[in-house]
């Protein structure tokens, strides 16, 4: 995480920063750093088990889906 960092909320809603959103999701200050994330530069796309962005939601013009699989130690 990075200040500056930004979801587009799934739904619409708009830009949100990544420290708001966790905030209005009520999820703890301490398990926030160890959340995991993806993203390009300051946009956030997937908060993985959380949502992800509505940049890049399935539609029906979706051609292709890509499954990620996040392995913990």
């Amino acid at each position: 995480r990075q200040s500056g960092d930004f979801i587009n909320k799934l739904g619409g809603g708009g830009k949100v920063s990544l420290k708001d959103y966790f905030i209005d999701k009520k999820i703890l200050a301490r398990k926030r750093n160890t959340m995991p994330v993806l993203a390009k530069n300051n946009q956030i796309y997937a908060i993985i088990g959380i949502t992800v962005s509505q940049d890049v939601r399935v539609t029906n013009d979706t051609i292709k889906i890509y499954k990620l699989k996040f392995l913990e130690d």
